[in-house]
């Protein structure tokens, strides 16, 4: 009789609970609320069109990483500052400086009253550090216009090999992203400790697929100092996953 006493309030709780439906179902809908900003805008640009020239289009992001003083930056991150003949700030490198750097170089030439031995056409986004996006869809829509006269393209985002020697790349390795989905043949969800064994899991099928689509090869030597056997693991190939 003690335990009926303590629940007997619950046929009120229930009550309030179903008459205050609507309530509830509000708070969850303006949690999942997603407010969408626009992309920031593509900076083009044009300097010269002499057709007895080549046209070179410079590329280069404006937008950074987020770093704050506390990740072990000795002065503000946001606030460039020379020290020893050394500017640091974040995008001192990656990208804002190199791109100021060929504002420099177009100055230079100005000053002393020379022309540009090239056309140029800039394009500088602010969403490099975010997988570019919005750019795709930008240089595929201009590429009859704007771009269609391009003939070489500068990727003004990489380092230097010192003080007074530039790194130039000429070739990059790209990046390829895939996604992969994988369906049980069930199309309700099983619960694992009533059918987990019993049949074919999803999550274990993508994670043998993927284990398979890496060709590992295994190099084991004695280490003499700490006298144990060390092995590595490096890539021999990569399938596409398209093949498998």
């Amino acid at each position: 009789s003690h335990c009926w006493h303590k629940m007997s309030h619950l046929t009120e709780l229930f009550k309030y609970v179903d008459d205050h439906q609507d309530l509830y179902v509000q708070v969850r809908l303006l949690r999942k609320n997603i407010i969408e900003i626009p992309l920031p805008p593509i900076i083009l640009g044009q300097l010269g069109s002499d057709p007895a020239k080549k046209t070179v289009c410079i590329y280069g992001h404006l937008d950074v990483q987020p770093a704050n003083i506390d990740d072990g930056w000795d002065t503000e991150p946001f606030t460039l500052v020379e020290k020893d003949g050394k500017l640091y700030g974040r995008g001192s490198t990656d990208d804002k400086g190199p791109v100021l750097a060929w504002f420099n170089c177009i100055e230079a030439y100005q000053k002393i009253g020379k022309d540009l031995p090239i056309n140029i056409k800039f394009c500088f986004e602010g969403m490099e550090e975010s997988g570019s996006e919005g750019l795709d869809d930008l240089v595929f829509s201009r590429k009859d216009t704007f771009f269609k006269d391009v003939d070489y393209v500068c990727i003004s985002d990489n380092y230097w090999l010192g003080k007074n020697k530039p790194c130039i790349t000429y070739g990059l390795r790209g990046i390829c992203y895939f996604f992969i989905e994988v369906k049980s043949c069930w199309i309700i969800d099983l619960h694992s400790g009533v059918f987990g064994g019993s049949v074919h899991e999803a999550m274990t099928d993508l994670i043998a697929l993927m284990g398979s689509s890496l060709n590992l090869t295994r190099f084991c030597y004695l280490d003499t100092k700490s006298k144990s056997v060390l092995c590595l693991l490096y890539y021999k190939s990569v399938k596409h996953f398209l093949l498998l």
